[in-house]
């Protein structure tokens, strides 16, 4: 997406345990909106949640506590989107949902390192030439991931799982059993 001219952006930096991140960016015309959000911690959790087209949000959590893990969830409905979550730490958790209904291409990256994470993601795409990007990398014990996948035409995709994990991959006509509006 054009980074210059109009745009909306949000940044967002907490530092502490259990904090709250809750960004809601609509767009109306052809505006790029992007939300970039830091949190550093145990505990914490970050809801972003983008509609319209050309959008992108980046979430980045880090934890040192073994039982307090950080929660991220992350809906785009639209098109070219791009879902980014880095997750460092232990018990963490990722619900990423990507719905895309329009001719544009959207992209999931997920990447957990630490034991016990586990992630979620769901892309139903509603126009079937659409070009997807998914990559999912996670780093250590007892990790897993769970992926539905509605698309037309095989997505790119990408996992790699390091140090004893389960992944699963449905491709679906179904919807992502933890939407919500």
């Amino acid at each position: 997406p054009e980074e210059g001219g109009n745009k909306n952006s949000s940044f967002i930096r907490q530092i502490g345990n259990e904090n709250r991140i809750t960004s809601i960016q609509v767009q109306e015309g052809n505006i790029y909106n992007q939300v970039i959000a830091d949190q550093y911690g145990w505990g914490n959790s970050g809801y972003i949640k983008q509609t319209g087209t050309n959008h992108k949000s980046v979430l980045y959590q880090q934890n040192d506590i073994q039982d307090n893990g950080n929660e991220a969830s992350l809906w785009s409905l639209g098109g070219n989107t791009q879902n980014i979550v880095y997750q460092e730490g232990s018990n963490n958790f990722v619900n990423s949902y990507i719905e895309n209904n329009t001719g544009f291409e959207q992209m999931a990256t997920s990447v957990q390192t630490g034991d016990r994470n586990r992630l979620n993601l769901a892309i139903l795409d509603l126009e079937t030439t659409n070009p997807v990007g998914i990559l999912v990398t996670q780093n250590g014990a007892d990790n897993s991931a769970n992926l539905i996948l509605d698309h037309f035409e095989a997505p790119y995709l990408k996992v790699e799982q390091i140090g004893g994990a389960t992944v699963t991959i449905q491709h679906s006509a179904f919807s992502f059993p933890m939407k919500t509006d």
